[in-house]
């Protein structure tokens, strides 16, 4: 992912996952586990953005 963009809507941008891994990474990690065990997503794990993108 390019600098300066946010992978998801808390518009928290690609670089501070890759500044902070080492302090964040195992916590976003075990969310992570946590709903795939569970087999559900959280409601606000479950709220997405789609763009539509015109292709000439």
């Amino acid at each position: 992912m390019k600098g300066g963009k946010a992978p998801g809507s808390d518009g928290i941008p690609v670089e501070f996952y890759k500044l902070f891994w080492g302090t964040v990474g195992h916590d976003l990690r075990d969310v992570f586990v946590s709903a795939f065990l569970a087999g559900s997503l959280s409601p606000s794990q479950r709220t997405g953005g789609i763009t539509l993108l015109v292709v000439t």
